[in-house]
C-alpha cells in the first residue's frame, strides 16, 4: 500500500513542481514551507505540526505551557492550510519566545527530507491525527522521537483503516507516544498498535483559558462593530454552505420581535462571500460588510476577514457554530464557550462529539434540530425563558496539556 502511495506522491510531485517551484523562487511562504524550504537560525528542540485552525489552538495551550517552564524552547510549528496558518501567526508572531513557523511540506521524501535536515528537531509532535508515512518514516530513520497529541480515530475513520491495517501497522509502530481523547480512540488504536505506549488524557481542546469577559469589553467590541451596546448580539461562526438560509430565516423572525436584534455572519471560507452576499440581497435584507462604517444601522453584518470570531464570540449573547446544520460533522463548538458565550449548534456533531456532550451535560448551551427549533431556542433566550451557565475551570483537575507537557520536557531533557 505505501508503494502505491509514495508513486502517487510522487507524481503529484512532478506535475506540480513546476508551478510549486516558480512560486517557491518568487518567495511564496507557502510554496516555500510545501517544497521543504524552511529558514531557520539553528535546530529546534521540537517541530510541532497542526493541519488546520482547531489544531493550532491546542499548540498554542501547549506552547503556553512548554514555554511558562523553559523560555530556553525553540519551536516549529507547521500548518496544512492558510487558515491554520492564519491562527498561527495571530498566536506566535507577536511571541517574544523562539517560536517559528512556515507551511508544511509535501509528503514526499525530497522535501520532508529538506525540512528535517532545516529544523533538526529534537522532537516531533503531531496534533490529532495527522498521518503523513514520508514524514514518520523519516522522522524515524533519523531517531526523532515522533508523539501524537489529542489522537482521535472515529468510528468512520476505523473502517477505513482496517481495510489498509498492515499498512497502517507498519507506519503507527514508529511512533514513540500516542496521547489520545478516549477510552474509545485507544481502543481503536489498540487494533493498529504493538507496543507503542498509549495514555487516554482527554481532549487538550478542553484546556484553552477562559477569556476575561467583562461588560467593558463587551461593549466596546459591539461599538467597534457599529451597534448599539445594549443590542441583542447572535454570531454565528464557521457557517457552511445551507446555513446561512437558515440562519436568515432565523434573523427574519427574531427581528420582528427584537427590533434591535443584530446577527453576525461569519462563514468558515471567505471565497463565499459573494454568494452569501447576494443570497442576503436576494431576500430584500440589508447587510453591512464588517468593517465598513455602519450608516444605516444595519442588523446583519458579513465578516470578510480571517482571525476575528474569538473576538465576536466575547461580544454575543449567544453564539451558533457552523457545520452542524448540515452534515459537515461541526467545528470548534468550545471556542464561544471559552470566550463567555453560551452556544447553540445542530445535530451534525461527529467530528467534535466530546465538546457536544461535554455543553449539554454543563449547560452551556444546547442541539437545536431544525431552523424552527433553533428560533424558538433563541426567542426564549431573549425572553430570558432560557438561562445558560457560565464556564467555570476545576482547578483540581490535572490538565491534559500539563500530562502531554511534562512528558515532552522530560524526553527532550528540559524537565
Amino acid at each position: 500500500m505505501l508503494f502505491f502511495y509514495n508513486i502517487f506522491i510522487s507524481v503529484i510531485y512532478f506535475i506540480a513542481f513546476v508551478f510549486t517551484n516558480s512560486k517557491a523562487r518568487r518567495g511564496n511562504a507557502k510554496w516555500l514551507g510545501r517544497l521543504g524550504t524552511v529558514n531557520v537560525d539553528e535546530p529546534v528542540d521540537i517541530w510541532m505540526h497542526a493541519s488546520s485552525v482547531g489544531e493550532t489552538r491546542v499548540l498554542s495551550h501547549l506552547i503556553t505551557y512548554l514555554i511558562n517552564e523553559n523560555q530556553a524552547l525553540k519551536i516549529h510549528v507547521t500548518t496544512m492550510t492558510d487558515a491554520g496558518q492564519s491562527t498561527a501567526k495571530d498566536f506566535f508572531t507577536s511571541s517574544s519566545c523562539n517560536i517559528s513557523l512556515s507551511y508544511f511540506p509535501l509528503d514526499y521524501k525530497t522535501s520532508i527530507k529538506k525540512t528535517f535536515e532545516s529544523l533538526r528537531p529534537k522532537l516531533l509532535l503531531i496534533a490529532e491525527t495527522e498521518i503523513w508515512p514520508n514524514l514518520i518514516k523519516e522522522g524515524n530513520s533519523n531517531g526523532i522521537p515522533i508523539v501524537l497529541i489529542n489522537g482521535r480515530m472515529s468510528a468512520k475513520a476505523f473502517k477505513k483503516y482496517k481495510l489498509i491495517r498492515k499498512s497502517l501497522t507498519n507506519i503507527l509502530k514508529r511512533y514513540d507516544h500516542f496521547f489520545l481523547k478516549t477510552e474509545d480512540d485507544l481502543n481503536r488504536f489498540n487494533y493498529f498498535n504493538h507496543g507503542v505506549p498509549s495514555k487516554v488524557v482527554g481532549d487538550m481542546k478542553f484546556d484553552a483559558p477562559i477569556k476575561n469577559r467583562s461588560i467593558e469589553k463587551v461593549k466596546e467590541i459591539k461599538i467597534n462593530c457599529g451597534i448599539k451596546a445594549d443590542a441583542p448580539l447572535f454570531v454565528a461562526g464557521s457557517t457552511r454552505p445551507g446555513e446561512e438560509e437558515q440562519l436568515l430565516d432565523c434573523f427574519e423572525v427574531i427581528s420582528r420581535q427584537y427590533p434591535d436584534f443584530v446577527m453576525i455572519i461569519a462563514p468558515r471560507h471567505l471565497d463565499r462571500l459573494e454568494n452569501i452576499a447576494q443570497l442576503i440581497n436576494s431576500r430584500g435584507l440589508s447587510f453591512k460588510i464588517y468593517n465598513e462604517v455602519n450608516k444605516n444601522n444595519e442588523r446583519l453584518i458579513l465578516v470578510d476577514q480571517l482571525g476575528l470570531l474569538n473576538r465576536l464570540y466575547m461580544a454575543a449573547d449567544i453564539s451558533f457554530v457552523g457545520g452542524t446544520l448540515v452534515n459537515i460533522g461541526g467545528h470548534n463548538l468550545l471556542e464561544p464557550v471559552w470566550a463567555g458565550s453560551p452556544v447553540i449548534f445542530g445535530s451534525s456533531v461527529f467530528n467534535v462529539q466530546d465538546a457536544a456532550e461535554f455543553i449539554q451535560k454543563n449547560n452551556y448551551g444546547l442541539m437545536v434540530n431544525n431552523t424552527d427549533n433553533m428560533t424558538n431556542i433563541l426567542l426564549k433566550f431573549f425572553d430570558r425563558k432560557i438561562i445558560f451557565e457560565k464556564i467555570s475551570k476545576d482547578s483540581s483537575r490535572i490538565s491534559a496539556t500539563e500530562i502531554v507537557g511534562k512528558y515532552i520536557l522530560k524526553r527532550i531533557n528540559y524537565a
